[in-house]
């Protein structure tokens, strides 16, 4: 992978940490009572998107190191990053509306809310899968 596709990672895995500590702002509010909402919504909204945040940047630390043609190194990078706003946007909006989006049906926020998160995982899955067959295949023979 170019250098210029590790620095995305870095970039937006940052920008995602980001979401996730400013999450924690409205977290204590909620936490101290100073406003009303769900302490565990707010506190998945402020974990949550700092652990996604981190993925992508642990991710750009290895991601060269891939047995993996170009195109899908490439594909690895965005199906993450897309993974993890849209997962940035659920949560927050799941912690902001009340909602679990577990299933569709109930509300139209819980729906919205449900499929951003659909898409999140589809693609947190197509990610990860292409980083554990990149590292599989440059195992030795021995270690596998």
């Amino acid at each position: 992978m170019q250098p210029r596709a590790a620095r995305q990672l870095t970039f937006h895995g940052a920008v995602v940490t980001l979401v996730g500590l400013l999450a924690g702002i409205p977290y204590s509010m909620v936490a101290t009572e100073r406003i009303l909402g769900s302490e565990r919504a707010w506190r998945f909204a402020h974990v949550g998107n700092i652990l996604g945040g981190l993925i992508l940047i642990a991710v750009a630390g290895v991601v060269d190191r891939l047995d993996l043609a170009p195109a899908r190194r490439t594909l690895v990078a965005w199906s993450l990053v897309l993974g993890a706003y849209a997962d940035a946007v659920g949560i927050v909006a799941a912690a902001t509306f009340d909602v679990r989006g577990l299933t569709i049906g109930s509300s139209l926020a819980n729906t919205i809310v449900f499929l951003v998160l659909a898409l999140g995982a589809a693609a947190d899955f197509v990610g990860v899968g292409l980083v554990a067959l990149g590292a599989r295949r440059g195992l030795p023979a021995a270690g596998r």
